[in-house]
C-alpha cells in the first residue's frame, strides 16, 4: 500500500492530462478550423486547382468540377488525360514524365481541355511537385484563357489580314524610322526597286534616291516629321538595283508606334512607264515642232528658190562674161570676182535652206563611203587648218550607202568647219566609219534610233565641247554660238536635214571642256550597184563644143544669159521662151539638134512634156532639165526619176558646160 500513489497525486495527474486533452482538443479544433478555411478558400477559388496522382485527379475544387462539368464524386474516376484535347496530350504527357524525372520545366504553359459537353477550353496550368498521402504528385493551378486565347487569335487573324493585305498591296510600301533607315518593305516595294528585303531593311532609303531626287525627298521627310505640310503626292525619281532610273509617284505620313518611336510610312506607285510615255510624248511633240518649223522653213525656201536662183543665174552668168572680156590685171576684175564669190555664197545658203527643209534636189548614187571620204581628206585638212590633226580611222567591209554625192560633202565640210570651231589652237579631229547592226530591243532603249543595218560616219574632236542646254539646239536653224556676222547658223541644220532626207538619223554626244562626237545613221544599200566617180579635181576650164542646143526658159534674163554663155563656148543656140515655139523651131530647123536645155516648169506645159513631144520630131535628142524650184516641185512633174538629166539653178557657165559635155559625150 506503500508504493501506491496517493489521492493528490492522482488527482494532479488527472488535471495534468485533461488540461493535455483539452489542449489537444483545442489544437485539433484549430486545425480543423484551419483546415475548413484553407478547403474554402481552394473550394471557391477563381482558379481550378486539383491533385493529380498516377493519372488520375485525386483531388479537384469547384472550379475545376464546374468546368469539367463532372460531380465530386465522378471525378476521381476518369483519367486525367481524358481531359485533354487529344492534339495536345502527347505534349502534356511529355512535360509531365520530364517533371517527374527531375528535369527544369517552365511551370506555366497552355494547353486545350474537353470538357464533359466536348466543349473545347483553352487553360494555363502551372504545376509544383507535392506529396499526397505519402506519395508524389502534382498540384495544379489551372486558368481559364479560352477567352484571352479567342482574343489573341482574333487579333493573330486581323493582323495576318492587314499584313497580307500590304504584303499583296499593288502599291510599294514601307516604314522608315527618324534615322531614314527602313524598317520594313512589302512584296511591291523590293520588286519596284529591284532588291530583296533584306538589302533594303536597315539600308537609307535615301541610297535608292536618283540624285536630282535625292536633296528635295530629305528635305520633304524632315519637313513632315515636323508636322509642316507638303504635298499629298509628289514625284521622285530613282535608281533600281540594276541602275536603271525609275519613277514614281510618293505618298507619306508620320505615326508614333506602341513603344513611342516616331515613324514614316511611305506609299509609292511606280509610274515610270506613264514617264517614259510622256518622255516619249513630249518627245514626238519636240519632233512634230521641228518638222513644223522644218516645214515652214521649206515652204519659204520652196517660196523664194525659183525666183532668188533665177536671178542669181543671171548675175553669175553676166559677172562670167565680164570677168571673160578682160584681163585678171584690170581693177574691175577684183570687184567681179567678189561679186562672183558673193553670188556663190548666197548660191550655197540657198542650197543650205532647201537641204535643212529636205526640198534639196539629189541625184543619189551608191557609194563606198571609205572611197569618198578618203578623197574629200585634203578638203577636210584644209578645213579644219593645219594645226589641228586629222586622223582617218576606216571601217573595214564597210557596207555601200546610197547618197547624192554633193550632199556627203555638204554633210563632211559642214562637221569638219564645226570641229575647227570647237578647238582653239592645237587640236585633233578623228573621222571614223563602221558598219552596225540596231535590233529592236537597243532601237527600244535609245530615243531616235530606228532598227535596221547602217553605216556609221563618225567625227570626233576634242574642242570645248557643249553643255546640255547647247546641245539640245544645235540642229535648229538659224542657232549658233558664235558671234553675231561670223554664222549663219545652218551648217548642222543642213547635216540634219540631208541626214534625214536619206532616211538616216544623227547622234551627238558631247562634254564641255572634253569634246563632241557626232555619229551619222546612214542605211545600208542592199543594190551593190558601188557608182563611186568622186574625187577627181575639177577641171576649171570651159570646153565648149559646136553643138546645137536648143534652149527653152520663160524667164527672159535667163534665157539670154544662158545663151551667151553657151555662145562663148561655142555652142549653136536655138533660144525658145516658150513651150510652143521650142516645138516651132525644133519642126523648122533644118539641121539636127543635139541636146535641149529646158526649164521643168513652164507655163503652157513642163519640161518633161515637152521633151516626150519633141522625141516625136528629134529621135534620140538629148535632154537636161533645169529649175530653180525645190524638189518635191520637180518630183510632181515628173523630172527626178533614174536616168534624168538635171542641173539646178543657178549655176555657173563652167557647171552648165561640165554637165552638158557629161551628157553629150556619154560620160
Amino acid at each position: 500500500m506503500k508504493n501506491q500513489p496517493s489521492y493528490e497525486k492522482l488527482e494532479k495527474r488527472i488535471i495534468d492530462l485533461e488540461a493535455k486533452l483539452s489542449d489537444r482538443d483545442q489544437t485539433i479544433n484549430r486545425l480543423r478550423n484551419s483546415r475548413d478555411k484553407y478547403k474554402t478558400l481552394v473550394e471557391n477559388s477563381l482558379e481550378g486547382i486539383f491533385v493529380a496522382q498516377d493519372g488520375h485527379i485525386k483531388f479537384a475544387n469547384l472550379v475545376t468540377l464546374k468546368g469539367a462539368g463532372y460531380e465530386r464524386g465522378e471525378v476521381d474516376k476518369i483519367r486525367f488525360t481524358e481531359f485533354i484535347h487529344p492534339e495536345d496530350r502527347d505534349l502534356v504527357l511529355e512535360r509531365h514524365v520530364k517533371r517527374l524525372n527531375g528535369e527544369s520545366l517552365p511551370s506555366r504553359y497552355a494547353f486545350r481541355v474537353i470538357n464533359r459537353e466536348g466543349e473545347t477550353q483553352w487553360m494555363e496550368l502551372n504545376v509544383v511537385q507535392i506529396q499526397w498521402e505519402g506519395k508524389p504528385a502534382t498540384l495544379n493551378f489551372m486558368t481559364d484563357i479560352t477567352q484571352r486565347k479567342k482574343t489573341e487569335e482574333n487579333l493573330l487573324a486581323s493582323e495576318e489580314r492587314f499584313r497580307s493585305m500590304v504584303e499583296k498591296s499593288p502599291l510599294g510600301i514601307a516604314i522608315v524610322d527618324d534615322k531614314f533607315r527602313y524598317v520594313y518593305v512589302n512584296q511591291k516595294f523590293c520588286f519596284i526597286l529591284g532588291f530583296e528585303t533584306h538589302e533594303l531593311v536597315g539600308a537609307e532609303f535615301t541610297t535608292q534616291l536618283a540624285e536630282e531626287s535625292r536633296e528635295q525627298g530629305v528635305e520633304r521627310y524632315i519637313k513632315r516629321q515636323r508636322g509642316e505640310e507638303i504635298p499629298d503626292h509628289y514625284p521622285v525619281s530613282f535608281v533600281r538595283k540594276n541602275g536603271e532610273t525609275g519613277y514614281a509617284e510618293v505618298q507619306s505620313a508620320v505615326y508614333v508606334d506602341s513603344q513611342g518611336r516616331t515613324r514614316s510610312i511611305i506609299q509609292v506607285s511606280d509610274v515610270t512607264e506613264r514617264m517614259g510615255a510622256e518622255i516619249e510624248r513630249k518627245s514626238l511633240e519636240n519632233q512634230l515642232r521641228q518638222a513644223q518649223k522644218m516645214e515652214s522653213v521649206g515652204r519659204l525656201a520652196g517660196g523664194v528658190a525659183h525666183d532668188f536662183n533665177n536671178m542669181l543665174s543671171v548675175i553669175l552668168g553676166h559677172t562670167e562674161m565680164a570677168m571673160g572680156l578682160m584681163g585678171k590685171e584690170n581693177p574691175v576684175f577684183v570687184n567681179l570676182t567678189e561679186i562672183l564669190k558673193a553670188c556663190r555664197r548666197s548660191a550655197d545658203l540657198t542650197q543650205q535652206l532647201l537641204a535643212f527643209a529636205r526640198k534639196q534636189t539629189i541625184a543619189p548614187k551608191v557609194m563606198d563611203l571609205n572611197t569618198w571620204v578618203s578623197g574629200t581628206l585634203k578638203m577636210l585638212q584644209r578645213l579644219i587648218g593645219e594645226d589641228k590633226e586629222l586622223v582617218w580611222i576606216p571601217g573595214h567591209g564597210l557596207w555601200p550607202v546610197k547618197m547624192d554625192p554633193a550632199q556627203m560633202d555638204q554633210i563632211l565640210a559642214n562637221l569638219a568647219v564645226n570641229a575647227h570651231d570647237a578647238i582653239s589652237g592645237v587640236g585633233r579631229v578623228i573621222v571614223e566609219t563602221r558598219n552596225i547592226v540596231l535590233d529592236d530591243l537597243y532601237s527600244s532603249d535609245h530615243v531616235g534610233f530606228i532598227p535596221g543595218d547602217y553605216v556609221v560616219l563618225t567625227v570626233s574632236d576634242n574642242g570645248c565641247g557643249m553643255d546640255k542646254n547647247t546641245l539640245g539646239l544645235i540642229f535648229e536653224p538659224f542657232f549658233t554660238t558664235k558671234e553675231l556676222g561670223q554664222g549663219t547658223g545652218l551648217g548642222l541644220a543642213t547635216v540634219y536635214g540631208i541626214v534625214k532626207q536619206n532616211n538616216g538619223f544623227v547622234n551627238v554626244y558631247s562634254e564641255p571642256s572634253v569634246g563632241t562626237t557626232f555619229r551619222v545613221y546612214f542605211p545600208r544599200d542592199k543594190s551593190g550597184d558601188i557608182q563611186n566617180d568622186s574625187t577627181k579635181e575639177p577641171d576649171d576650164r570651159p570646153k565648149g563644143g559646136k553643138e546645137t542646143i536648143l534652149m527653152v526658159e520663160d524667164e527672159p534674163s535667163i534665157l539670154t544669159t544662158a545663151q551667151s554663155l553657151l555662145e562663148r563656148l561655142g555652142y549653136t543656140v536655138l533660144p525658145a521662151a516658150t513651150p510652143k515655139e521650142a516645138i516651132r523651131l525644133a519642126k523648122e530647123f533644118v539641121g539636127s539638134i543635139d541636146l535641149i536645155l529646158t526649164d521643168v516648169v513652164m507655163p503652157e506645159m513642163n519640161g518633161k512634156e515637152l521633151s516626150e513631144k519633141l522625141l516625136q520630131y528629134c529621135p534620140g535628142l538629148k535632154c537636161l532639165f533645169m529649175s530653180g524650184y525645190t524638189a518635191d516641185v520637180i518630183a510632181h512633174r515628173g523630172v527626178l526619176e533614174g536616168g534624168i538629166n538635171f542641173i539646178q539653178k543657178p549655176f555657173s557657165g563652167r557647171e552648165l558646160d561640165e554637165k552638158i559635155r557629161e551628157i553629150l559625150e556619154g560620160k
